[in-house]
């Protein structure tokens, strides 16, 4: 998938047909890729020279709302790898400036969209809004379809348990810790990317050595701190390897520590210093806390070390990792094949 980065005013002028979809796509989740599956079947159907999708470098709540920025499902670098799974041949990065910030959703489409990026047809969600003051809704664009002869394609929202799938439901899911729930509504796991950089170095004296993550974007939004079964893979391998993750402030070292994750594989090597390293949660084994010693914490850590291989082998569809490079074409948990052509709902 070609991507490209630019402001509205650096985009190059093309004359091709596209099918193209717009939103933030935070997630990725099972709503968005029936969208983005609508948009590759387009291209197929009415012989278009490809499908695209514009999202944004920042969320357009964290500039319209600077106070109350939404914290991210996906960074930007976790968001490219699941929309280019689901075939699209280009993503457009446009950064959310004051100039996109002021456009009506008429300029945007007429100016953008058809003059600068060749959409001949548009697919869009079951609640959209875009533009200056977010006038862009689904009848004022099917409207504006008719009147400037392109296709407008509106995807129904996808349901689960009675309820549309959307980024909100699942922030609030991961905040309280539902991690099995929010996976069945992203429909694939969810998962940290970040550099490996040198910590304190006693996991190693302790015979537990871990590789210390800086997650990449503060706005990212993490599950509540504890022990988790989960599994980890240098960025670019294809391959996961089973781990222990501890995310806290390590309280039986430092009671004032600072928020912190840190990665032990059960097997392989943990020399990634300088590495980007990604982590999908599993299960949560059990909450953080300070033990009366370091002896008493070795203890614990080697029944969480012996209690992660079990679960995580217990773990199926959307939970496993393998599920991150092909989003949404994992069993349902419980069992239930997802339908190719479309989520089930």
């Amino acid at each position: 998938m070609e991507i490209v980065e630019s402001d509205i005013g650096g985009l190059e002028t093309r004359s091709e047909d596209w099918a193209l979809t717009l939103g933030s796509f935070d997630g990725v989740h099972r709503g968005h890729l029936a969208i983005c599956r609508r948009v590759v079947e387009l291209v197929r159907e009415n012989g278009l020279r490809g499908g695209a999708a514009v999202t944004f470098a920042r969320h357009p709540r964290a500039v319209l709302d600077p106070q109350r920025p939404p914290r991210l499902l996906t960074t930007p670098a976790e968001k490219i790898p699941l929309l280019a799974a689901t075939g699209l041949d280009r993503l457009y990065v446009l950064s959310f400036d004051e100039e996109l910030r002021k456009l009506d959703y008429r300029s945007f489409v007429r100016d953008v969209l058809i003059a600068r990026l060749g959409m001949r047809d548009l697919v869009l969600g079951h609640d959209v809004h875009f533009g200056h003051e977010r006038g862009g809704t689904a009848d004022a664009v099917a409207t504006l379809a008719r009147h400037d002869g392109f296709r407008f394609h509106q995807v129904e929202s996808v349901l689960e348990g009675g309820e549309p799938v959307s980024s909100t439901r699942i922030r609030g899911l991961i905040e309280a810790g539902r991690l099995e729930d929010a996976c069945a509504l992203l429909g694939h796991p969810y998962l940290v990317r970040g550099e490996v950089v040198e910590g304190r170095g006693l996991g190693r004296r302790l015979g537990f050595p871990t590789a210390n993550l800086k997650w990449g974007d503060p706005a990212k939004l993490l599950p509540p701190p504890g022990v988790y079964a989960a599994w980890a893979r240098e960025e670019g391998r294809r391959e996961w390897a089973e781990a222990v993750l501890n995310l806290g402030t390590a309280p039986t070292v430092d009671p004032h520590g600072s928020m912190g994750l840190e990665v032990h594989l059960l097997d392989g090597d943990h020399r990634l210093q300088g590495r980007i390293l990604q982590v999908v949660f599993g299960e949560r084994i059990r909450s953080e806390r300070r033990f009366p010693s370091l002896e008493e914490l070795v203890a614990r850590i080697q029944q969480d070390v012996a209690e992660a291989r079990p679960r995580l082998a217990a773990l199926r569809g959307w939970r496993r990792p393998e599920a991150w490079d092909r989003p949404g074409e994992m069993d349902r948990p419980g069992g239930a094949a997802l339908d190719k052509d479309g989520p089930s709902t």
